[in-house]
């Protein structure tokens, strides 16, 4: 078994900890609560919590770190590759989302790869929306509820910060 090494910090937008392996980030957990684990940090988890916050206070665009969402299936790789090339500032509508991966007709599928995305800010699911420009499902912050207000109010947050009106 590889050795797991984790990076915790607090943001304005929630608990986060980036969880790596020698090859690269494997994920960042999101929560509303302090993780009770301690930390065994390396210098990808590191290297995430210290880019996150800059993203956070709008002083950075593109994300550098090695990724490795190695616990995705392959069919969930290719979907986080699509949700990787959307640009900072922009979004996509699920069906956008879809139409990129090969099936215009899979907006419930991309919406679920959404959901699932291990990587969540660095991959940026945030920035898919529904086909009339609305949100009302966002896992980040609280995977459990991703119907909840709180994280659709974070997402919004996102996307203003994206927008530079935040």
């Amino acid at each position: 078994m590889k050795q797991l090494f984790a990076t915790t910090f607090p943001t304005r937008l929630g608990y986060m900890r980036a969880v790596s392996d020698e090859a690269g980030l494997l994920r960042l957990d999101w929560e509303q609560t302090p993780f009770p684990d301690n930390d065994h940090e390396n210098d990808v988890s590191r290297e995430t919590s210290q880019q996150v916050l800059a993203y956070l206070s709008g002083a950075l665009k593109d994300f550098t770190l090695p990724l490795s969402p190695k616990a995705a299936s392959p069919k969930l790789r290719d979907w986080l590759t699509h949700i990787a090339a959307i640009p900072y500032g922009e979004v996509r509508s699920y069906r956008d989302l879809a139409r990129a991966w090969g099936n215009e007709k899979a907006a419930r599928a991309a919406g679920s790869a959404c959901q699932r995305n291990p990587i969540p800010l660095i991959i940026p699911c945030h920035r898919v929306i529904g086909t009339d420009a609305t949100f009302t499902r966002y896992s980040g912050g609280d995977r459990a509820a991703p119907d909840n207000p709180e994280n659709i109010t974070r997402k919004k947050a996102l996307l203003d910060l994206e927008a530079g009106l935040s």
